[in-house]
């Protein structure tokens, strides 16, 4: 009530975590002055995640007048709480002399503190951090030396842990042979298993190679169920629907369907034996 989005009293939902999600969740439907009212209490209450997210807020113009200095402010108090992403932006700003005066070496230096969070996150096998630490050394960024092989090395280890993001990437590796011996049928593995735990570009990318036949026996009905069910995480692609449709039959868009109805079912049937055997 206090930031007028109508939150209930509960001290749950008046919490700076409880917020910072609000917060999040207004900002990925562009709602950005509500974002900035949940953001603003959340971070005044010291959380770093919501810190972060007001400083974004400031340097981009959203919901909030745009503003370096500001930006810098509230990312600087989120990366001296730890915060990786926030000590990335800092480092940027100052690469970039947004909100601060250009400094190569203060970029450096918060851009190496990043890095290290990030670092000793992954080695208590935080999966995230796992999978973060991989795209930078895939990319060769924040200073660490381009290694396929490290990052193949990280993306496993997020991936055993259901990373679909990791799973998906490792899967790329596998499929141009960097860091990895090339492997399609292991490449295909991963994107499968990327796709079956909800990853819309996995999903995506199935159904691109059921429908052209690409490594795979061409099967439109499979490529419209994987569409399907991109469409169900996300209705972003709502477009991609139609086209497939086109292709078909209305018994064979039956038939997909049927799929899609039997892929989650067998889901829910895993989830409830994993849930029996914790």
């Amino acid at each position: 009530y206090d930031i007028g989005l109508g939150i209930p009293a509960e001290p749950l939902f008046r919490s700076a975590e409880a917020l910072c999600q609000r917060g999040r969740e207004h900002y990925d439907n562009e709602e950005y002055l509500d974002a900035a009212k949940c953001f603003r209490v959340a971070a005044e209450r010291g959380h770093p995640g919501a810190q972060y997210m007001f400083g974004l807020l400031f340097h981009s113009g959203k919901g909030v007048v745009e503003d370096h200095r500001e930006a810098v402010i509230w990312y600087r108090k989120a990366a001296e709480q730890g915060d990786e992403t926030a000590q990335i932006a800092l480092g940027n700003c100052y690469e970039n002399g947004e909100g601060v005066s250009k400094d190569h070496n203060e970029a450096a230096r918060w851009r190496h503190r990043a890095v290290e969070s990030i670092r000793n996150a992954a080695e208590r096998g935080e999966d995230w951090a796992q999978f973060n630490l991989a795209c930078y050394y895939e990319r060769g960024a924040l200073g660490l030396p381009q290694s396929y092989t490290e990052a193949a090395k990280w993306y496993r280890k997020a991936a055993n842990q259901g990373n679909e993001y990791a799973q998906f990437s490792l899967a790329g590796l596998y499929e141009d042979g960097e860091g990895v011996p090339k492997d399609f049928a292991e490449a295909m593995r991963w994107y499968l298993k990327a796709a079956e735990n909800g990853y819309g570009h996995a999903r995506l990318h199935l159904s691109s190679r059921y429908l052209d036949g690409d490594g795979v026996e061409r099967d439109p009905i499979e490529a419209y169920k994987w569409v399907r069910l991109a469409v169900d995480k996300n209705d972003f692609w709502d477009f991609k629907l139609a086209p497939m449709r086109s292709l078909l039959t209305e018994a064979q868009i039956a038939e997909a369907e049927a799929r899609c109805r039997e892929f989650y079912t067998l889901r829910r049937s895993a989830s409830q034996n994993e849930s029996q055997i914790h």
